[in-house]
């Protein structure tokens, strides 16, 4: 019986210091730096998203160019071709 009795008096001290370490003050601080976090992390998303983007508009605007030229220079020779 005194095993029983040892743990639960274990237990209840347990649960007081936790409680004590979680005050609301100190909950509600913790939420407020998760939250400055996450509003960071998502700015830093949104930048890194944007200048992908950007990247991406660059190649596919260069690719779209090297394909337009490659078929006006075959679209001359087929032209010329004809003519003949």
């Amino acid at each position: 019986m005194s095993e029983n009795s040892g743990q639960a008096a274990q237990e209840v001290s347990v649960e007081m210091e936790f409680d004590d370490l979680c005050s609301e003050q100190d909950v509600q601080e913790a939420i407020k730096k998760l939250a400055d976090r996450l509003n960071k992390f998502q700015v830093e998303f949104m930048r890194n998203f944007k200048h992908r983007d950007e990247q991406y508009k660059t190649v596919l605007t260069e690719k779209l160019q090297r394909a337009d030229n490659r078929s006006l220079i075959h679209g001359g020779d087929l032209d010329s071709s004809l003519a003949n």
